[in-house]
């Protein structure tokens, strides 16, 4: 079984940000030696939000659609201020997500030229 920490430095190093796994690991809160198909839901959806996190800097362009689905509350909040300072260095955040009145919303994080 693939781990999460094989599977975000695969995708990393596709873009040559191999030196980030490990970091947005950490940062998304998950384990890297967890196998993908033990995981929740949540935890996957760290797994996948840790590999964006991994590529944004070579990118500098993050699309998520609905990236807090299945993740804690405080989690969340974290990862939110992330995406922000993410912003803030450049990089364009864009994300999707279906609040319970069922209209989409996209929130531009950022917007710099």
């Amino acid at each position: 079984m693939v781990k999460a920490f094989e599977y975000v430095e695969a995708l990393a190093s596709f873009y040559g940000a191999e030196d980030s796994a490990e970091e947005t690991l950490e940062l998304a809160g998950v384990s890297g030696r967890l196998p993908l198909g033990k995981m929740s839901q949540g935890m996957k959806r760290l797994v996948q939000l840790a590999a964006a996190l991994a590529v944004a800097p070579k990118v500098k362009l993050l699309v998520l659609d609905d990236p807090y689905v299945s993740v804690s509350p405080e989690r969340s909040a974290e990862l939110h201020d992330e995406l922000l300072r993410r912003s803030r260095d450049g990089v364009l955040v864009l994300t999707a997500r279906v609040p319970l009145k069922a209209t989409l919303q996209v929130d531009f994080l950022s917007l710099k030229p």
